[in-house]
C-alpha cells in the first residue's frame, strides 16, 4: 500500500518490472510449454503472466488429470440459458511447476 505523498505514492509497475516480479522465468515457460507440447496442447504467452492454451478437450483432460463434463445452466431473468464444460475435480499440475498455475479456465 502507498500513502498518499509517499515515495511510492502513484507509482505503478512498468510491463517489464511486473514480469520480472511475477511472470515465469524463460526457462520455467520453455519448461510448462514442454510439458503442455507432450499432450498435443499449444501455448502462446499472451501476457507477462499468462498463457493462453489450446487443444481438444481430451488432451486438456490427458495433460491435467481431469474429466470434463458439460453442464446446463437454466435461464434466469434477461439471462438465457446455456451449456458450458468444466472439470468435475481439481486438475493436477506437474510438481516442478504447480506453483505457476494459478488459475485454469477450460
Amino acid at each position: 500500500m502507498s500513502e498518499t505523498g509517499g515515495a511510492n505514492f502513484h507509482r505503478f509497475l512498468t510491463p517489464a518490472e511486473f514480469k520480472a516480479r511475477f511472470a515465469q522465468s524463460d526457462g520455467d515457460l520453455a519448461g510448462t510449454i514442454a510439458f503442455l507440447a507432450t499432450f498435443g496442447l499449444t501455448a502462446e504467452r499472451v501476457a507477462a503472466g499468462s498463457l493462453q492454451v489450446t487443444g481438444s478437450a481430451a488432451d486438456f483432460e490427458r495433460a491435467f488429470q481431469v474429466s470434463l463434463h458439460q453442464y446446463r445452466v437454466a435461464a434466469s431473468g434477461a439471462t438465457p440459458a446455456y451449456i458450458f464444460r468444466a472439470p468435475a475435480s481439481a486438475p493436477a499440475f506437474p510438481p516442478r511447476s504447480a506453483r505457476w498455475w494459478r488459475e485454469l479456465s477450460v
